[in-house]
C-alpha cells in the first residue's frame, strides 16, 4: 500500500515513530507529512532513517522537480491517507476544508475513493468541547473516511479521562485490517477459542486452543470487505483487543457450549458464512454450587453430553450458506475424517492435528501454535495434507470460501 502519514502537533506524535516503522516492515511505501506542531517534537530525517519513502514539513514548498504541485502529486500517489494523531486544531481544519500547512491542503486533494483514517488524540475537555464534537461528527460525513475512538487513561496533562490516542499495536492491526476495496457487506460469522465445562464453583473442563486460528480469520475476512462477528471464549478474548474498534467487527464472548450454541443461533441467519473454529467442549457436569470437598469425591464423576453447536447449526443451514467445520484430533486420516464428515457434512472440513503436551510424551501440537498439520477434506476426500501457518490456512479458507461471498 502508499501510505501518507500525517503527523500533528499531539504530544503523543512520539509514537508516530514507533508507526511508521511498522508500517514499512509490513512492505508498505510510507510518505510522512509533519505539521508545524509536529515539527516542535520530531525531525523529520527520523523518519528517513525508518524507512519513509519521503518526509515533508509542514512548510515545504509545493513545487516539485517534476513541476508537479507537492500536495496534488501526494494526493494523487496515496492508497491511504492516515492522521496520527490528529489534534483538536488538525480536526477543526480538516472538518471546515481550511488548509494550515501540506498535510490539510493534501487532505482536501484527495480523490473521494481515498481511504482516509483518522485517530485523535487531546485533552478530555476539548474533545468533549462542542465544537469539536461538530467537527467530529463533519469529518465523519465524509466519503471513505473513518473516525476512530480514543482510550480512556491519564493524559499528558496529568488527568484521568478520554482523549488518549490508541495504542500503536492497536492502531496498526485497524490499519492492516482495513478493507482493500469497497466493501462486499457479506456477513461471517466465526467461532473460535475454547468453552469451559463447569464442575463447581471452582473446577472446570477445558482444552488450550488459543483463539488464534479466528484472529487469522477475522483479520483476513475484514481485510477484504467483509462484516465479521467473532464468538470466542472467555480465556482468549483479550487476543482480540486490538481489532475491536473496528467498524465492521463484532466480538461476543461465550463461556460454556450451551452458552456458544446461544449466540451462534442468535446470528446464523443474517450470516453468509459460518466458520466453526472453536474447541467446544463435547461434555458437560452435573454442576454443583460451592466448592466439591475432597471427602465428598467418589471415583467417578457424572458427565453427559454437551451440546453439539455445529450440528444443531447445521439443523438450519439454507442453501445459499457457506459451513466450515473444524476437527480437531490427535490422529488424522482418510476414514477419521471421512466419519466426521458423515456425522456433520460442512460444505468444508478442515482437520487439525492436536495434542495438548500435558501428560503425553509428545510435545504440544496444535492448541497455542501459530502452525499445525492440517487436512482439509472436500467432496468425500483430502485435497490437502501438510504443515501449514495459521495466516497461510486463513487464505486458502478464504480462497475456498468466495463460492458463497461472490
Amino acid at each position: 500500500m502508499k501510505i501518507i502519514l500525517y503527523v500533528t502537533g499531539s504530544i503523543s506524535c512520539y509514537k508516530s515513530i514507533d508507526l511508521t516503522r511498522k508500517l514499512v516492515n509490513d512492505g508498505n511505501e510510507v510518505s510522512v507529512v509533519l505539521s508545524q506542531g509536529a515539527e516542535k517534537f520530531l525531525k523529520v530525517d527520523l523518519f528517513l532513517y525508518l524507512g519513509a519513502r519521503n518526509a515533508y514539513l509542514a512548510e515545504d514548498d509545493f513545487s516539485h522537480p517534476s513541476n508537479e504541485i507537492k500536495h496534488i502529486e501526494l494526493a494523487r500517489w496515496c492508497d491511504y491517507f492516515i492522521v496520527c494523531p490528529a489534534s483538536a486544531n488538525t480536526i477543526s481544519h480538516l472538518a471546515n476544508g481550511l488548509t494550515k500547512d501540506l498535510g490539510t491542503t493534501i487532505f482536501l486533494a484527495l480523490a473521494s475513493d481515498k481511504k482516509k483514517l483518522i485517530f485523535p488524540a487531546m485533552n478530555t475537555l476539548m474533545l468533549e468541547n462542542k465544537i469539536i464534537k461538530e467537527n467530529l461528527l463533519k469529518i465523519s460525513s465524509i466519503e471513505n473516511t473513518h473516525l476512530f475512538p480514543t482510550q480512556r487513561g491519564t493524559l499528558a496533562c496529568g488527568e484521568e479521562g478520554a482523549g488518549k490516542l490508541l495504542e500503536v499495536d492497536v492502531i496498526h492491526h485497524l490499519i492492516n485490517t482495513w478493507p482493500i476495496t469497497p466493501s462486499a457487506k457479506r456477513n461471517i460469522l466465526i467461532s473460535t477459542g475454547a468453552s469451559i465445562a463447569p464442575l463447581d464453583d471452582v473446577r472446570y473442563l477445558t482444552n488450550p486452543a488459543s483463539g488464534k486460528t479466528g484472529l487469522k480469520l477475522a483479520e483476513k475476512f475484514l481485510r477484504n470487505g467483509h462484516h465479521v462477528t467473532l464468538i470466542t471464549g472467555i480465556y482468549s478474548s483479550e487476543l482480540f483487543s486490538n481489532i475491536c474498534h473496528h467498524p465492521n467487527f463484532k466480538l461476543i464472548t461465550a463461556k460454556t457450549s450451551e452458552d456458544y450454541l446461544k449466540v451462534t443461533r442468535e446470528n446464523i441467519n443474517q450470516s453468509n458464512l459460518f466458520i466453526s473454529a472453536a474447541a467446544i467442549c463435547d461434555i458437560a457436569f452435573d454442576y454443583q454450587n460451592g466448592k466439591l470437598k475432597k471427602d465428598k469425591l467418589s471415583s467417578t464423576i457424572d458427565i453427559s453430553a454437551a451440546p453439539d453447536v455445529l450440528k444443531e447449526m447445521l439443523k438450519t443451514k439454507r442453501d445459499d450458506q457457506g459451513f466450515i467445520g473444524f476437527a480437531a484430533e490427535s490422529k488424522l486420516n482418510q476414514e477419521i475424517l471421512q466419519q466426521k464428515w458423515q456425522s456433520k457434512k460442512v460444505d468444508l472440513l478442515i482437520g487439525t492435528e492436536v495434542n495438548s503436551g500435558a501428560f503425553s510424551k509428545e510435545e504440544t501440537k496444535g492448541f497455542r501454535k501459530d502452525e499445525a498439520n492440517y487436512k482439509i477434506f472436500e467432496d468425500q476426500r483430502i485435497t490437502f495434507s501438510g504443515l501449514l501457518n495459521k495466516t497461510q490456512l486463513s487464505e486458502i479458507i478464504f480462497e475456498k470460501a468466495q463460492k458463497w461471498l461472490s
